[in-house]
């Protein structure tokens, strides 16, 4: 049996999943953080999925991306909350 406890509203964070997409899902701030992070300067953007499901291939599991959008020059961006340290990652697969 797990032990597992949903946290409350009050607790949640960015980190948690469904903070992260709700934040994110809100344009103006999804905009900015990408300009902060990135250095660019972006005028609009265009969520293309939420969550968007990207097949297996032959050496790899399939995967989910947080938060898939497109800028107005047609620049793709997947952003994705990375709450583990980088040493506990054992495989990392680049797109």
């Amino acid at each position: 049996m797990s032990s597992y406890r949903m946290k409350s509203w009050e607790e949640l964070t960015i980190c948690d999943d469904y903070m992260f997409k709700l934040i994110m899902s809100r344009k103006r701030i999804c905009r900015k953080v990408l300009e902060r992070i990135l250095h660019v300067e972006i005028s609009d953007i265009r969520y293309l999925e939420a969550e968007k499901p990207m097949k297996p291939s032959y050496r790899s599991k399939g995967i989910r991306l947080d938060v898939y959008v497109r800028d107005d020059t047609h620049t793709v961006y997947n952003i994705e909350m990375q709450v583990r340290r980088v040493c506990q990652v054992k495989c990392v697969s680049f797109l």
